[in-house]
């Protein structure tokens, strides 16, 4: 009788054993496999918030594009502006010049008069004074433009910046998860 008693006790402490690495074994899975998904959810999270940060920098490198591009059609016709203005005030230091002298132009009888000059020199003033104001409003463009320039570079500089911070996650897939 001592027997049967020991021996039911011997696989009952066997099939304790037995079934304990098993049960940890499904239990290490489990949490694995927890583990990974949670993971993967993390990193779908970071990978759509680099993406965010990627969408929001392209679209302020577009806008700088079209700042810098405007800024250079501006400069561009501010400097025709100012040729016209030179080219113009040239013309009117020419035209008091001769009305001073009260002479005419040339000999040529076919000149023309005093009064066609004066008229000439009103509307050459009226020029002047249009192209001053246009210039003024240029100017004013051009700082508000430079203003934006600068605004534009310093956020590109953040951007630089950022873009050193920003990195991907490394994958961890081959490491088992430290229970």
């Amino acid at each position: 009788m001592v027997l049967p008693t020991f021996s039911a006790r011997s696989t009952s402490r066997k099939q304790k054993n037995c079934a304990q690495p098993a049960t940890d074994a499904a239990i290490l899975r489990e949490n694995a496999e927890q583990y990974r998904i949670k993971k993967e959810s993390e990193l779908k999270g970071r990978e759509a918030a680099i993406a965010a940060v990627q969408a929001k920098l392209t679209e302020r490198d577009g806008k700088t594009v079209a700042s810098e591009e405007q800024l250079a059609k501006i400069l561009n016709e501010r400097e025709a502006l100012e040729t016209k203005l030179q080219a113009k005030e040239a013309e009117i230091s020419t035209l008091q010049k001769q009305i001073e002298e009260k002479q005419p132009a040339s000999a040529n009888p076919g000149a023309p008069s005093t009064v066609e000059l004066q008229a000439r020199l009103d509307d050459a003033r009226q020029q002047l004074d249009n192209a001053e104001r246009e210039k003024s409003l240029l100017s004013e463009k051009i700082q508000a433009i430079r203003e934006r320039s600068s605004q534009l570079e310093d956020e590109q500089k953040r951007r630089e910046v950022a873009r050193g911070k920003v990195r991907r996650p490394r994958h961890d897939f081959g490491r088992q998860p430290s229970l």
